[in-house]
């Protein structure tokens, strides 16, 4: 079986997204942020769409796919808690039955398998 490298393949995905977003986001007439923003929304955008799956493919390409979902199941407990420590968004009971459900979920998942 043919296998493509993590990096292309996110850069892939990234520049796909771009392509096929981009005549969109300029037609549709909306607001676009400040230039004061522009530095923080460009990095955020790049560090989000761009870092993130290109570093995560290359991460899968070293462990299990098992694996690589729990790490992604985990995301929603990383943000809650981030958010919480910056008291951006306060925890409450409903988020963190979600959490746990679908941290608990894919760790139950995996050890049927």
């Amino acid at each position: 079986m043919a296998t493509i490298d993590p990096v292309l393949l996110g850069a892939l995905r990234f520049g796909i997204g771009v392509l096929a977003l981009w005549p969109i986001a300029v037609w549709s007439g909306q607001r676009w942020p400040s230039r004061s923003d522009l530095p923080s929304v460009v990095a955020l955008g790049l560090l989000f769409f761009a870092a993130f799956p290109i570093l995560f493919n290359l991460a899968l390409s070293l462990t299990t796919a098992a694996r690589g979902a729990l790490t992604l199941s985990t995301l929603p407990l990383l943000t809650m808690g981030l958010g919480a420590a910056l008291r951006v968004e306060k925890p409450t009971i409903r988020k963190m039955i979600g959490t746990i459900f679908a941290v608990g979920s894919m760790a139950g998942m995996l050890q049927l398998s």
